[in-house]
Parts: structure tokens; sequence; C-alpha cells
């Protein structure tokens, strides 16, 4: 499909350009314009507008989708996950991450890597939605299966190795992990409790075929992995800690707002981040971290694409001298995505969810709360 989106300033290309056209073609960005091109003149699609800002879909790590609907519990530490796991089937799963997904693009995430009960099923409920997703097997975790080397070759089985990621939750387990890691080059998260050692960072300068992340700031570790050039995913919730030199990505975890630009946007009110890093960490340098294509808008390159709109406030104005922390503190308004060449929002809404999503989901409460001796709740209609 050819796209061709006007914009009154597009963020994440190599310097940021004003009252351009931007042409995409099967996904890949084709043309970047000051006048409209003629290349594009039979484009399917036409969006945007002078009032309109462009930048790269957003990536986040460590998300829970099934849980969504108890995040305000698990939040306030009411609820464990082993208290919601321990009661959800299949289909919960499948309507809960379906919700979360719905929720989540509307938040600009075009990329999520799920750790999740039944990693499968959430990621086909992202999957349904557009979203593309990057699904976690846990090692040594909580609340999740054991035979994580069974579980890994179900999984790459269906998805294939290029869209598996690994999470080390378990010190013993951490050296067998990364001897798969290296064989075939999957990404590898340590969980704040799992941490390097000299002599592990020494072994890790020299095998270029270890992909590391690791979760938090708050490490004994940190200066080792920042060396060692490994990724850094920081928690927007639990982090107060300056990280310089380092690749930085976003865990969402079990965030109450699910929105991974406003938790992000929290570090940089408080001085550990700058805007742009902030911006880079969402989507550049999580894409790098998570060996996904994409994370900036250039010529030939494939990518991502959301489209805000900033009519009137409080998406108003557009502050071109300062575009990341336009895009930070003031892009309430997001009209359209564009993942993989194809719109999956546009107007605002998902085109492949909707209020019937919503009431099967309810549905699908109401049956957990029977099982699990709560209320049940309605949907309120307007």
């Amino acid at each position: 499909m050819k796209i061709l989106i006007e914009a009154g300033l597009i963020v994440g290309t190599a310097e940021s350009v004003r009252n351009a056209y931007l042409g995409i073609d099967s996904g890949i960005v084709n043309v970047i314009s000051k006048e409209k091109p003629p290349s594009f003149e039979d484009a399917e699609l036409l969006l945007g507008g002078k009032n309109r800002v462009v930048t790269p879909g957003y990536i986040g790590f460590d998300i829970f989708p099934s849980v969504y609907p108890f995040r305000f519990k698990l939040f306030s530490k009411k609820l464990t996950l082993k208290d919601i796991y321990s009661t959800l089937d299949n289909n919960d799963i499948y309507q809960f991450s379906l919700i979360s997904a719905y929720h989540l693009l509307k938040m600009g995430i075009t990329t999520a890597v799920i750790s999740d009960k039944n990693v499968d099923t959430a990621a086909r409920a992202f999957m349904d939605v557009g979203i593309r997703p990057l699904i976690t097997i846990n090692v040594g975790c909580n609340d999740f299966p054991q035979d994580w080397e069974k579980e890994l070759r179900t999984v790459s089985s269906r998805w294939g190795l290029n869209n598996v990621v690994l999470k080390v939750c378990d010190q013993n387990e951490l050296k067998s992990v990364l001897e798969i890691s290296s064989q075939y080059k999957i990404l590898t998260i340590l969980d704040n409790n799992v941490t390097i050692s000299p002599e592990l960072y020494n072994e890790l300068i020299k095998n270029q075929n270890i992909r590391l992340a690791a979760i938090s700031t708050k490490r004994n570790d940190i200066d080792l992995l920042i060396k060692s050039g490994a990724g850094i995913l920081i928690n927007p919730y639990k982090d107060d800690v300056q990280v310089k030199g380092a690749k930085l990505g976003i865990s969402l975890g079990l965030s109450p707002t699910q929105d991974i630009r406003q938790d992000i946007s929290s570090l940089v009110l408080k001085g550990y981040l700058s805007a742009r890093d902030a911006f880079f960490a969402l989507t550049q340098w999580g894409c790098s971290i998570a060996g996904v294509k994409g994370g900036y808008i250039e010529v030939n390159s494939p990518t991502d694409i959301l489209i805000y709109s900033y009519e009137e406030p409080p998406s108003f104005p557009i502050d071109y001298d300062e575009p990341y922390s336009t895009v930070l503190f003031s892009t309430y308004n997001l009209e359209t995505v564009i993942i993989d060449g194809e719109a999956y929002l546009d107007g605002g809404v998902p085109l492949n969810v909707g209020i019937k999503d919503v009431e099967k989901a309810i549905e699908r409460l109401n049956e957990f709360d029977k099982r699990s001796g709560r209320k049940a709740r309605p949907l309120e209609k307007n």
C-alpha cells in the first residue's frame, strides 16, 4: 500500500523536519520531501495535515497483558500475579490480552515484548489487534512454567526464534541461558536480581553473539552492563537513578497507567532523563535492543508510524524548537497508527477491535469474579 502523510513536524529523523511530506510504500519510507512528491499522486491513503506531528511507533518491554484488568489491585498489592494466574483460563487470557492490546495501540505501542502466562495466547491477541509481539520465555521466574527449554522449543516452532526473548530470574540459570543466547542470537533480559560478574563481563566482550539487556538502573552491575553494551530497561515507577552512556528501553511491567509515554515522561520531569533520551528509549534505542527494524524515520528503511493531531489544546501548539518535549508532554490526540505499512488505528479508533470485544472482556471478568467470589461488574453504555 502507498501512503502519503502531510506533517507539520516529523520527529525521528536525523534532524526533525518541519512542514514536509512522508511517502511510505509497502511499509518502507520511500520519500521525505518539502514538496508533495509526484511519485505518490496515486497513493491509496492520504493522511495527516499541517497541524500533525509524525513519529516512529513505540516499543515496550516486560508487558503482562492478561492481568490488565487487575493492574490497579496489583499496583496497590491487593492481588498478586499468583492470585490471578491461578484462576485464569485460556479464554480469559485471550480476551484480557486483546483489551490490553487495544489500550496499548491507543498509547502508540506498535511492538510489545510480552511476558505472561500462556504467552502464546496473549501474543495471538496482540497480533489480532495489529501490534507486533515478541514472546518472552521466563527462566526461573515465579508463577511461570519451570521447563523453560521445552517452552522455548514449542514457542519458537510457532513464532520463530527471531520473535523470542529469554528473561532470567534465577542466577543459577544464567550460564545455560547465555549459551543458548549465543547459539541462536536470542535477546536475554536479566531480571533485577540477576547480575553479571567481572568474569562474565570479559566473556561478553569476547562473544558478540550474546545479546543482553537488564531491567532496572538500581543494580550493582550497572557499570559493567553499560561497558558491555547491554541495553538497560528502565522501570519508570521504580527507577530514580541517572544513567549515562547506556542504550535505554522501557519496561512497562505492571504500571497502572499502561501509558508508556506518560511513564517515561515522569523521569524527564524529575531530571533523571533528557527529553531526547526518553524519546530514543521509546523508539530507536528500544528497537535496537529488541533487534527490531525501525524506530527511526529514514528513506529506504522500514518503520511504524504514529500521527498526532495538534489542532487544539491540550495538544497545541507545535513547538518546533522542542520536538522531543512536544512529543513527550503534548501528544494527547493520537490519530493514526501504521504498522508494517497498514493502518490499525484511524481517527483515534482501533480498526480490528471495538465495543463488542470490550463487552466480551466484561463477560469474562464477570465469570472470573464468580470463580473468585467477587461481585460482578456491569458495562455502562452511553
